[in-house]
């Protein structure tokens, strides 16, 4: 008998192993993965389309839009005889105000003729009264309100006595610190140098490099800081005469010259910012600006 060859065995081993991997290879899936039915591809879910230009141009309720003009309303006067409409609804005397419907054509204004229910909507009816200014006065209290404070200043004040003690800018070719009498108008604004004298209410602005000091009444020391506007006046408060000062913006320090013997001043300052009033009889400094609003900062006395 004879012995094969190694070559021979090994080519035989190869062989072999060849005809187990192509029978691995052959085998059939299993019953549950031969079950399993194709997968389908999905279909993209399709969105309703929403037209936004078509629902920008309808209008919503209660919407007003430019080319809506409406008629005058029709105003019965007491003892009036009543339209159709109004007769038909079972009205028969006192005031009735009609408001047109938006489906009624309207009138154009240049053919609208002129009466005066196109501007009195509202009549009061007979025996109504208005309430009295005394009363609307206690309504609000009594510090007065904020249109009542700034432009245009009130005249109910008093005029101050103002000394210059120091200024800074007044000399330059474009004065950096300005005043004018309140209520003036723009061609009325000075500088304010160094020794300057005025009796009057008074309106101050700084510029860039500008500052300034006064004596009010030789009572108070104002120094104002740059890029401010104020005015200062006298006013009085049930018989109480106050040092007023109406910070528009800015920075400004009030310092008393007199003093009690608590250290306090002999009157009192009141200081009125766009959104605060302080009222200060020691020394004080108040800062304005639209970012920020009302800013106060007390004040060691000299």
């Amino acid at each position: 008998m004879s012995v094969p060859d190694r070559g021979s065995a090994r080519r035989l081993t190869q062989a072999t192993l060849l005809s187990a991997f192509a029978l691995a290879m052959a085998v059939p899936v299993s019953n549950a993965e031969a079950q399993l039915p194709p997968i389908k591809n999905k279909r993209p879910v399709r969105r309703a389309v929403i037209d936004l230009e078509k629902m920008a141009l309808e209008n919503r309720p209660g919407q007003v839009v430019p080319e809506d003009v409406f008629p005058p309303v029709e105003v019965v006067k007491e003892g009036a005889a009543p339209t159709a409409a109004l007769a038909a609804a079972g009205t028969t005397g006192g005031e009735v105000t009609t408001w047109p419907s938006r489906s009624t054509p309207a009138q154009p204004p240049s053919e609208r003729p002129a009466s005066p229910s196109d501007s009195t909507l509202v009549v009061p009816q007979a025996g109504s009264s208005s309430p009295a200014p005394s009363q609307l006065d206690q309504a609000r209290g009594a510090e007065p309100s904020l249109e009542e404070q700034s432009i245009p200043p009130a005249a109910n004040g008093e005029p101050i006595g103002v000394i210059v003690l120091a200024a800074k800018g007044a000399d330059s070719i474009r004065p950096q610190v300005q005043w004018r009498p309140i209520g003036g108008d723009e061609a009325s604004w000075r500088p304010a140098g160094t020794g300057a004298r005025a009796e009057e209410r008074i309106e101050v602005r700084t510029g860039l490099d500008g500052s300034v000091t006064l004596e009010i009444d030789g009572l108070f020391a104002v120094q104002i800081d740059r890029l401010t506007r104020l005015r200062i006046e006298r006013r009085r408060r049930d018989d109480v005469s106050e040092l007023s000062i109406e910070l528009i913006r800015g920075r400004a320090e009030v310092r008393p010259i007199k003093v009690d013997q608590t250290g306090l001043a002999v009157e009192p300052v009141r200081i009125r910012t766009p959104d605060a009033t302080l009222l200060r009889r020691s020394a004080v400094g108040v800062t304005f600006d639209a970012f920020k609003g009302t800013r106060e900062t007390p004040l060691s006395q000299r």
